[in-house]
């Protein structure tokens, strides 16, 4: 149900015309906020800034469901200029800066643009969980309805042979920072979108599953998961083809991915607790379910 103010309702129903906003505060998963809006210029609202320029928005309908199903809102972007801290709109997106990101629109009333504010409606509050489409020159997002969560498994600790933490979150114990490396492309022919040489030096497979960021060269900004790592001559192959073959001196920042087999836990990454029991949270040892004939 859409609540309005006393002072909105009564606007309304003595003017039968009003300058309307839709502003969209975007709150993304480490806490950063984005404020925009489909206005023709920027709002001030609530003591923040929602801009207008580097992009264009068109919002879909929206789909308003009873019960516990999942409603949904489409957006379309078109940026121009539109960046997110360094990185443009686009990667941004290919690196999954939306992701699980919390949208909300508001649409709210002016008695002209510039004029005195009215009153605001919330039109839609919800995540951005689907994969964002990327097309030529914009990109289509699908923003789910809070009741998405409750489809979620639960409870969400379950029993499993392999670990349950995600690596470097705070159960996991372990920093990032401190296994995090800094290396660049080697000159070699072979050097391609999906596979490079590097002057790293670490043990087969150490990398694997790990993620490397460009810092400099045509990819900069440009984010990876490894799909394996080998110790001759440091060729790193990936998951997905960066859209520049990195040249020779590009330098990047990686950092190990993990398996979450308590050999790599204990071995790997020698992650033990204060007291010295390792922090690995699977449980290997349950018995395979069997039959009894």
């Amino acid at each position: 149900m859409k609540t309005a103010t006393s002072g909105l309702k009564s606007f309304l129903a003595q003017y039968n015309q009003a300058a309307i906003a839709e502003v969209y505060t975007i709150t993304l998963a480490d806490g950063t906020v984005l404020y925009y809006t489909t206005a023709d210029q920027d709002i001030v609202y609530n003591g923040y800034t929602f801009i207008s320029s580097g992009f264009l928005m068109r919002r879909g309908a929206i789909t308003e469901k009873c019960g516990t199903d999942v409603s949904e809102m489409k957006l379309n972007i078109y940026p121009t200029t539109l960046t997110i801290g360094s990185l443009g709109f686009v990667a941004a997106c290919h690196n999954g800066i939306f992701d699980y990101a919390e949208v909300k629109l508001e649409r709210l009333y002016f008695d002209y643009f510039g004029g005195t504010y009215k009153g605001s409606i919330t039109k839609f509050d919800g995540l951005i969980v689907n994969e964002i489409i990327m097309e030529r020159d914009h990109a289509e997002i699908t923003v789910s309805s809070y009741s998405y969560l409750l489809g979620l498994n639960w409870p969400i600790n379950l029993y499993e042979s392999t670990c349950i933490w995600q690596l470097y979150s705070s159960p996991c114990g372990l920093s990032k920072a401190s296994f995090t490396s800094s290396g660049a492309v080697a000159t070699y022919a072979g050097n391609s979108l999906m596979s490079f040489y590097t002057n790293l030096s670490q043990a087969d497979d150490y990398f694997d599953g790990g993620v490397i960021y460009f810092t400099s060269g045509a990819n900069t900004g440009e984010t990876r998961t490894i799909n394996q790592h080998y110790n001759a001559d440091g060729l790193i192959s990936l998951i997905i083809a960066l859209p520049n073959i990195p040249a020779s001196g590009d330098t990047f920042t990686i950092y190990p991915g993990c398996d979450h087999q308590r050999s790599t836990c204990k071995n790997k990454f020698n992650n033990f607790d204060a007291n010295g029991y390792i922090r690995f949270r699977g449980f290997p040892f349950i018995p395979s379910p069997e039959t009894a004939t």
